[in-house]
């Protein structure tokens, strides 16, 4: 009977270490990660940065607490006068579980920025905001407002890619003076032209180029699993402008990382240690058999 008890426990040593062996040698699972950037405004003439927003960026290794970069009102570096209305916000947030999002742009006075724990960004403000596209002395003035001019994103380690913009009440306002009186102010309203990735050209000023628009603009990268996007690109076309690229809300989500519980990488190292130990297994426990027999 003792013989038994003891070829028993050594059978099930035996797949113990059969086991142990399997799953040790594969490499422990990494825990998701995720990365997210948010930039409200940048400037730049003929690719070099000028006017900027230092953008809030942030990662998640997998194991922290969640990463949040929200600077309030975010500090310009450099100078610039297109910016007529409006306060600046940025925020970025990466959690521990594989996910991560961006807000940024323009927003009314007194406005802030919060991105819930779902992902959603939320935008408050008063006022609206209002960027100069053009202004010519005695011609006139081509001015672009909105509400509020910001886009978002968020990504998470299973490839779920969003991105969106808040364009609301989106309008070109014209000004022309007059010999007498005040000027003459038009409003044409952009709202049907804020479907994703949507071109369009200002139309001329007195025979003035002025600029051409990206609204809405989005890329998804399946491949590296992330989304960028940003709410207004302006390229001005104006006298002494020419070369300027205005960029208003400039995100990225993504980049995430999902690990399963058996990484890929550690399958080859599995299988052959699942090799080893079966042939351990086999001939340890058929050595015990033959013992349990001449036991008998």
């Amino acid at each position: 009977m003792n013989s038994r008890r003891t070829t028993a426990r050594n059978a099930a040593l035996a797949a113990g270490v059969c086991l142990a062996t399997i799953f040790g040698a594969a490499s422990p699972a990494m825990a998701d990660t995720s990365n997210a950037y948010a930039q409200a405004l940048n400037v730049s003439l003929l690719g070099v940065v000028g006017a900027h927003t230092t953008p809030s960026q942030v990662a998640n290794d997998g194991t922290q607490p969640t990463q949040t970069a929200n600077p309030g009102s975010p500090a310009l570096v450099g100078a610039q006068n297109f910016v007529k209305a409006g306060v600046l916000v940025q925020q970025a947030t990466a959690w521990k579980e594989g996910r991560d999002a961006a807000c940024a742009g323009l927003a009314g006075n007194g406005g802030v920025v919060a991105i819930g724990n779902d992902g959603t960004c939320t935008v408050s403000g008063n006022g609206g905001i209002a960027i100069e596209l053009l202004n010519v002395p005695l011609v006139g003035s081509v001015t672009l407002k909105a509400d509020a001019v910001t886009a978002s994103c968020s990504a998470t380690s299973l490839g779920d890619l969003k991105a969106a913009a808040s364009l609301a009440n989106l309008r070109l306002e014209t000004s022309t003076p007059n010999l007498l009186g005040p000027p003459t102010v038009t409003s044409t309203s952009l709202a049907g032209s804020t479907a994703p990735n949507t071109g369009l050209t200002v139309p001329k000023l007195a025979g003035l180029d002025v600029a051409t628009l990206m609204i809405n603009g989005q890329s998804f990268d399946a491949t590296n699993n992330s989304v960028s996007a940003t709410a207004l690109r302006i390229n001005l076309l104006g006298s002494g402008l020419l070369g300027t690229t205005i960029e208003v809300g400039n995100v990225k989500c993504g980049e995430t990382k999902y690990t399963p519980a058996l990484p890929v990488h550690g399958l080859p190292i599995a299988g052959g240690a699942l090799a080893v130990a079966m042939w351990f297994g086999r001939h340890r426990i058929k050595s015990l058999t033959s013992s349990l027999r001449g036991a008998r």
